[in-house]
């Protein structure tokens, strides 16, 4: 059988300066992030990058986007769930800042992610802008 079955329902939301991470399941926050310092979370955009499990435990990896203001963060969030013979599972998160983009001169609106190669497109008020986070290039 699959372990992504048995993967609890996480939801993502923005609170203040803070990322909050809630087990829908369970219906309890699981952990909270510090984001930025002073400026309030405006947009989150995820995509899930690689999934592993056994009968024992799975974990899945995401690339997770958080804008506000005229910042933006690209992070990997990490959910590990062991042992899950466990009712309920153990839950255990990482989360790491990969990339700080530069900072825009007009307020970010909206962020997503384009295609699988990871591009990250950021509406501003004036324009858009696509970032390769590989290449570090705006465009």
């Amino acid at each position: 059988m699959n372990s992504w079955q048995f993967f609890p329902l996480v939801y993502l939301t923005g609170t203040g300066s803070q990322l909050l991470l809630f087990d829908i399941d369970r219906g309890q926050q699981i952990k909270s992030f510090r984001i930025f310092e002073g400026v309030r979370v405006h947009g989150i955009a995820a995509q899930v990058m690689k999934h592993e499990g056994d009968s024992l435990s799975c974990s899945v990896t995401f690339k997770i986007i958080v804008s506000g203001e005229r910042r933006v963060k690209l992070y990997s969030l990490r959910l590990q769930l062991e042992p899950m013979f466990l009712e309920p599972p153990c839950v255990s998160t990482d989360l790491i800042l990969l990339q700080l983009l530069p900072r825009f001169t007009h307020w970010v609106l909206d962020i997503c992610f384009l295609w699988v190669i990871l591009v990250v497109c950021a509406l501003l008020s004036f324009n858009f802008i696509f970032y390769d986070p590989p290449e570090k290039k705006l465009s």
